[in-house]
């Protein structure tokens, strides 16, 4: 959905289904399956949150502060920006994919230098889970959404400190 906003694109159809992977919930009980939540739910939460409290937003691809391929930085502006503007919101999306099976003990990290892209402050919300593919156990703001309902304390994790942000784990 980012990218497809650079490029111009205004508009999304979702598709939905039970029990079907792609759909972003089963809102009921389905063949010995419980009503849960799919991995296409915390993205569209994340997208909701970041995009809060910005009425038109203009998203631009960020020039990369990393050559890792498996990152895509995007800044969202308030309204067209300037050539000396700054984001007031900065997505960075992990796109590496880790399997929710994976047996490794230590999850992939990613560092990304945001010095040159923010002023003095950043918060950070992370939507980190056990795997790309998770249907449970993923969290947003350190809240969990297993069951559709927020669960827990919600706050920012804090990691961000105007110069850089660090991932762990499969954020998304």
């Amino acid at each position: 959905m980012l990218h497809g906003s650079t490029m111009g694109m205004n508009g999304v159809y979702f598709h939905m289904g039970t029990p079907f992977f792609y759909s972003m919930w089963q809102p009921v009980e389905h063949k010995g399956t419980p009503a849960r939540v799919y991995p296409t739910y915390f993205s569209l939460l994340f997208m909701a949150q970041a995009l809060s409290n910005i009425t038109d937003p203009y998203i631009l691809p960020l020039a990369a502060a990393t050559q890792d391929s498996d990152l895509a930085l995007y800044g969202i502006h308030s309204k067209a920006p300037s050539a000396d503007s700054k984001p007031e919101k900065v997505f960075i999306l992990n796109l590496a994919y880790l399997p929710a099976s994976s047996t490794s003990a230590v999850k992939p990290s990613k560092s990304v230098d945001v010095s040159a892209t923010f002023v003095k402050r950043v918060n950070v919300t992370r939507l980190s889970g056990p795997g790309s593919d998770s249907i449970s156990g993923a969290t947003l703001a350190g809240q969990s959404f297993d069951s559709g309902k927020a669960q827990g304390e919600k706050g920012g994790d804090g990691r961000g400190n105007g110069n850089a942000a660090e991932q762990r784990g499969c954020d998304y």
